[in-house]
Protein backbone atom coordinates (compact mmCIF):
# COMPACT_ATOMS: atom_id res chain seq x y z
CA UNK A 1 0.00 0.00 0.00
CA UNK A 2 0.68 3.42 -0.17
CA UNK A 3 3.86 4.11 1.72
CA UNK A 4 2.83 5.75 5.75
CA UNK A 5 -0.63 4.41 7.39
CA UNK A 6 -3.66 1.99 6.37
CA UNK A 7 -6.73 2.73 5.47
CA UNK A 8 -7.37 2.23 9.16
CA UNK A 9 -4.52 5.85 9.75
CA UNK A 10 -6.58 9.01 8.70
CA UNK A 11 -4.16 11.63 8.88
CA UNK A 12 -0.79 12.08 8.04
CA UNK A 13 0.89 14.75 5.70
CA UNK A 14 0.54 15.44 2.43
CA UNK A 15 3.29 13.00 1.26
CA UNK A 16 3.16 10.62 3.42
CA UNK A 17 0.93 8.07 0.95
CA UNK A 18 1.92 8.02 -2.49
CA UNK A 19 0.11 5.83 -5.38
CA UNK A 20 0.71 2.26 -5.12
CA UNK A 21 3.37 0.91 -6.98
CA UNK A 22 3.09 -1.80 -9.03
CA UNK A 23 0.63 -3.43 -11.53
CA UNK A 24 -1.96 -3.78 -9.09
CA UNK A 25 -3.14 -0.98 -7.48
CA UNK A 26 -3.85 -2.60 -4.17
CA UNK A 27 -0.41 -4.62 -3.68
CA UNK A 28 0.92 -4.48 -0.22
CA UNK A 29 -2.25 -3.97 1.80
CA UNK A 30 -3.16 -5.61 5.05
CA UNK A 31 -5.17 -8.69 3.53
CA UNK A 32 -6.93 -9.37 7.08
CA UNK A 33 -8.29 -5.83 7.43
CA UNK A 34 -8.85 -5.18 3.65
CA UNK A 35 -10.19 -8.55 2.56
CA UNK A 36 -13.63 -7.65 1.74
CA UNK A 37 -12.31 -4.67 -0.43
CA UNK A 38 -9.77 -7.10 -2.36
CA UNK A 39 -12.40 -8.57 -5.18
CA UNK A 40 -13.81 -6.63 -7.97
CA UNK A 41 -15.95 -3.72 -7.62
CA UNK A 42 -19.52 -4.36 -6.89
CA UNK A 43 -21.81 -4.06 -10.19
CA UNK A 44 -23.25 -1.02 -11.30
CA UNK A 45 -25.52 0.07 -13.46
CA UNK A 46 -23.03 -0.82 -16.37
CA UNK A 47 -23.91 -5.24 -15.23
CA UNK A 48 -27.80 -4.75 -16.16
CA UNK A 49 -27.04 -6.01 -19.88
CA UNK A 50 -24.93 -8.17 -18.23
CA UNK A 51 -27.97 -10.33 -17.31
CA UNK A 52 -28.66 -13.84 -18.62
CA UNK A 53 -32.44 -13.74 -20.19
CA UNK A 54 -34.74 -15.31 -17.80
CA UNK A 55 -37.54 -16.96 -20.06
CA UNK A 56 -41.22 -17.02 -18.06
CA UNK A 57 -43.27 -20.16 -18.58
CA UNK A 58 -40.33 -22.59 -19.81
CA UNK A 59 -41.72 -25.92 -19.77
CA UNK A 60 -40.63 -28.11 -16.78
CA UNK A 61 -37.94 -30.56 -16.79
CA UNK A 62 -36.04 -28.23 -19.88
CA UNK A 63 -32.66 -26.30 -20.17
CA UNK A 64 -34.44 -23.01 -20.70
CA UNK A 65 -36.42 -23.83 -17.82
CA UNK A 66 -33.38 -24.98 -15.23
CA UNK A 67 -31.48 -21.67 -16.79
CA UNK A 68 -34.12 -19.24 -16.25
CA UNK A 69 -34.76 -20.69 -12.65
CA UNK A 70 -30.83 -20.72 -11.72
CA UNK A 71 -30.88 -16.85 -13.06
CA UNK A 72 -33.92 -15.83 -10.85
CA UNK A 73 -31.75 -17.64 -7.61
CA UNK A 74 -28.99 -15.95 -8.74
CA UNK A 75 -30.54 -12.60 -8.73
CA UNK A 76 -32.07 -12.75 -5.20
CA UNK A 77 -28.62 -13.99 -4.11
CA UNK A 78 -29.47 -17.66 -3.51
CA UNK A 79 -26.05 -19.09 -4.69
CA UNK A 80 -26.49 -22.26 -3.92
CA UNK A 81 -30.13 -23.31 -5.52
CA UNK A 82 -28.39 -21.14 -8.48
CA UNK A 83 -25.89 -23.22 -8.90
CA UNK A 84 -28.05 -26.40 -8.40
CA UNK A 85 -30.40 -25.14 -11.22
CA UNK A 86 -27.43 -24.23 -13.60
CA UNK A 87 -26.27 -27.64 -12.97
CA UNK A 88 -29.14 -29.55 -13.62
CA UNK A 89 -29.40 -27.55 -17.04
CA UNK A 90 -26.15 -28.70 -18.31
CA UNK A 91 -27.07 -32.42 -17.43
CA UNK A 92 -30.03 -31.53 -19.52
CA UNK A 93 -28.34 -29.76 -22.59
CA UNK A 94 -24.12 -29.81 -21.87
CA UNK A 95 -23.69 -27.15 -24.78
CA UNK A 96 -26.01 -24.98 -22.98
CA UNK A 97 -24.26 -21.58 -23.19
CA UNK A 98 -26.58 -19.81 -21.12
CA UNK A 99 -26.04 -22.28 -18.14
CA UNK A 100 -22.45 -21.97 -18.50
CA UNK A 101 -22.56 -18.39 -18.31
CA UNK A 102 -24.69 -18.68 -15.27
CA UNK A 103 -22.93 -21.32 -13.60
CA UNK A 104 -19.26 -19.34 -14.48
CA UNK A 105 -20.84 -16.23 -12.82
CA UNK A 106 -21.78 -18.14 -9.43
CA UNK A 107 -17.95 -19.22 -9.52
CA UNK A 108 -16.91 -15.92 -10.71
CA UNK A 109 -18.72 -14.33 -7.21
CA UNK A 110 -16.69 -16.81 -5.50
CA UNK A 111 -13.31 -15.76 -6.44
CA UNK A 112 -13.03 -19.19 -8.07
CA UNK A 113 -12.06 -17.17 -11.37
CA UNK A 114 -10.08 -20.69 -12.68
CA UNK A 115 -13.54 -22.80 -12.35
CA UNK A 116 -14.86 -19.55 -13.98
CA UNK A 117 -12.54 -19.48 -17.06
CA UNK A 118 -12.91 -22.95 -18.10
CA UNK A 119 -16.46 -22.75 -17.93
CA UNK A 120 -16.73 -19.75 -20.57
CA UNK A 121 -14.49 -21.53 -22.57
CA UNK A 122 -16.48 -24.49 -22.66
CA UNK A 123 -19.05 -21.47 -24.01
CA UNK A 124 -17.01 -20.28 -26.44
CA UNK A 125 -16.26 -24.02 -27.84
CA UNK A 126 -20.23 -23.83 -28.32
CA UNK A 127 -20.84 -20.20 -29.58
CA UNK A 128 -17.83 -18.83 -30.61
CA UNK A 129 -19.58 -16.10 -32.04
CA UNK A 130 -20.92 -14.85 -28.98
CA UNK A 131 -20.38 -11.85 -27.63
CA UNK A 132 -21.40 -11.87 -23.78
CA UNK A 133 -18.96 -15.54 -23.90
CA UNK A 134 -16.27 -13.27 -25.19
CA UNK A 135 -16.56 -10.25 -22.73
CA UNK A 136 -16.79 -12.43 -19.63
CA UNK A 137 -14.33 -15.06 -20.61
CA UNK A 138 -11.70 -12.38 -21.46
CA UNK A 139 -12.41 -10.71 -18.06
CA UNK A 140 -11.88 -13.85 -15.76
CA UNK A 141 -8.25 -14.59 -17.83
CA UNK A 142 -7.66 -11.32 -16.69
CA UNK A 143 -8.67 -11.69 -13.08
CA UNK A 144 -6.57 -15.05 -13.17
CA UNK A 145 -3.20 -12.79 -14.51
CA UNK A 146 -3.71 -14.63 -17.95
CA UNK A 147 -3.17 -11.87 -19.95
CA UNK A 148 -2.20 -12.64 -23.58
CA UNK A 149 -5.51 -15.31 -23.31
CA UNK A 150 -7.44 -12.31 -21.56
CA UNK A 151 -6.47 -10.12 -24.37
CA UNK A 152 -7.06 -12.71 -27.07
CA UNK A 153 -10.57 -13.17 -25.98
CA UNK A 154 -11.33 -9.47 -25.68
CA UNK A 155 -9.89 -8.48 -29.12
CA UNK A 156 -12.27 -11.60 -30.60
CA UNK A 157 -15.11 -9.94 -28.47
CA UNK A 158 -14.27 -6.45 -30.22
CA UNK A 159 -14.17 -8.29 -33.65
CA UNK A 160 -17.95 -9.22 -32.98
CA UNK A 161 -19.18 -5.53 -31.83
CA UNK A 162 -15.95 -3.12 -32.37
CA UNK A 163 -18.31 -0.37 -30.52
CA UNK A 164 -18.66 -2.68 -27.49
CA UNK A 165 -18.37 -0.47 -24.17
CA UNK A 166 -17.86 -3.45 -21.92
CA UNK A 167 -15.57 -5.13 -24.23
CA UNK A 168 -13.28 -1.93 -24.90
CA UNK A 169 -13.40 -1.41 -20.38
CA UNK A 170 -12.29 -5.20 -20.17
CA UNK A 171 -9.54 -4.98 -22.70
CA UNK A 172 -8.35 -1.41 -21.22
CA UNK A 173 -8.57 -3.07 -17.62
CA UNK A 174 -6.05 -5.77 -18.54
CA UNK A 175 -4.02 -3.08 -19.91
CA UNK A 176 -4.08 -1.52 -16.91
CA UNK A 177 -2.94 -4.79 -14.82
CA UNK A 178 -0.28 -4.99 -17.22
CA UNK A 179 1.51 -1.38 -16.18
CA UNK A 180 0.55 -0.19 -19.52
CA UNK A 181 -1.04 2.94 -18.38
CA UNK A 182 -1.15 5.45 -21.03
CA UNK A 183 -2.80 2.47 -23.28
CA UNK A 184 -5.30 1.75 -20.50
CA UNK A 185 -6.35 5.01 -20.24
CA UNK A 186 -7.54 5.24 -24.51
CA UNK A 187 -8.96 2.24 -24.27
CA UNK A 188 -11.44 2.80 -21.04
CA UNK A 189 -11.80 6.37 -22.56
CA UNK A 190 -13.37 4.68 -25.59
CA UNK A 191 -15.15 2.81 -23.23
CA UNK A 192 -16.65 5.44 -21.86
CA UNK A 193 -17.29 7.42 -24.70
CA UNK A 194 -19.85 4.78 -25.49
CA UNK A 195 -21.60 4.13 -22.46
CA UNK A 196 -20.35 6.85 -19.97
CA UNK A 197 -22.27 4.85 -17.09
CA UNK A 198 -19.86 2.33 -17.17
CA UNK A 199 -18.31 2.44 -13.16
CA UNK A 200 -15.85 0.05 -13.67
CA UNK A 201 -14.28 1.74 -16.34
CA UNK A 202 -14.57 5.41 -14.64
CA UNK A 203 -12.64 3.54 -11.72
CA UNK A 204 -10.32 1.97 -13.56
CA UNK A 205 -9.43 4.89 -15.16
CA UNK A 206 -8.67 6.99 -12.09
CA UNK A 207 -6.37 4.28 -11.02
CA UNK A 208 -4.27 4.43 -14.15
CA UNK A 209 -4.59 8.39 -14.49
CA UNK A 210 -3.24 7.98 -10.23
CA UNK A 211 -0.57 5.88 -11.21
CA UNK A 212 0.31 8.22 -13.55
CA UNK A 213 0.59 11.45 -11.36
CA UNK A 214 -2.49 13.00 -12.85
CA UNK A 215 -4.27 13.44 -9.63
CA UNK A 216 -6.87 15.97 -11.01
CA UNK A 217 -8.23 13.61 -13.57
CA UNK A 218 -7.65 10.62 -11.27
CA UNK A 219 -10.06 12.65 -8.73
CA UNK A 220 -12.52 13.57 -11.67
CA UNK A 221 -12.24 10.02 -12.53
CA UNK A 222 -12.88 8.22 -8.89
CA UNK A 223 -15.72 10.91 -8.10
CA UNK A 224 -17.29 10.33 -11.41
CA UNK A 225 -17.32 6.04 -10.25
CA UNK A 226 -18.61 6.37 -6.98
CA UNK A 227 -21.47 9.10 -8.87
CA UNK A 228 -22.20 5.86 -10.33
CA UNK A 229 -21.70 3.02 -7.85
CA UNK A 230 -21.69 4.78 -4.55
CA UNK A 231 -21.65 1.47 -2.41
CA UNK A 232 -17.98 0.33 -3.92
CA UNK A 233 -15.36 0.52 -0.90
CA UNK A 234 -12.10 0.17 -3.41
CA UNK A 235 -13.31 2.85 -4.91
CA UNK A 236 -13.80 5.25 -2.09
CA UNK A 237 -10.14 3.93 -0.81
CA UNK A 238 -8.56 4.77 -3.74
CA UNK A 239 -10.36 8.28 -3.95
CA UNK A 240 -8.84 8.60 -0.13
CA UNK A 241 -5.45 8.06 -1.81
CA UNK A 242 -5.69 10.64 -4.30
CA UNK A 243 -7.33 13.30 -2.00
CA UNK A 244 -4.47 12.43 0.33
CA UNK A 245 -1.92 13.15 -2.51
CA UNK A 246 -3.55 16.49 -2.88
CA UNK A 247 -3.07 17.65 0.52
CA UNK A 248 -7.41 16.98 0.82
CA UNK A 249 -6.94 15.42 4.36
CA UNK A 250 -10.60 15.86 5.34
CA UNK A 251 -11.75 14.77 2.19
CA UNK A 252 -9.28 11.81 2.66
CA UNK A 253 -10.45 10.44 6.14
CA UNK A 254 -13.95 10.21 4.60
CA UNK A 255 -12.91 8.14 1.83
CA UNK A 256 -11.07 6.13 4.26
CA UNK A 257 -13.76 5.67 6.61
CA UNK A 258 -16.53 4.58 4.51
CA UNK A 259 -14.29 1.73 2.71
CA UNK A 260 -13.84 0.69 6.28
CA UNK A 261 -17.78 0.71 6.96
CA UNK A 262 -18.46 -0.92 3.55
CA UNK A 263 -15.79 -3.56 4.11
CA UNK A 264 -17.44 -4.37 7.77
CA UNK A 265 -21.15 -4.44 6.07
CA UNK A 266 -19.71 -7.02 3.42
CA UNK A 267 -18.27 -9.11 5.71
Amino acid sequence: MPEGGSPGSEGGSPGSRRKAVGVDPLAGLDPQLLAPLLGEPVPGADDEEDAIPVVEGAPPGTPVEATSRGEKLRRAGDWREARAAFEEALRLEPASVEALMGLAEIHARRNDHVKAAELLSRAREAAPDHLEVAIRLGRELGRRTAYDEAEAALLRALQIEPRSARALCERGIVLAKRGLYPAAIAELSRGLDVDPRLARASYWLGVCYNQLDKLEEATESLERALVLDPEDGRTHYHLGIVYDRRGMMDQARAMYRRSRELAAARG
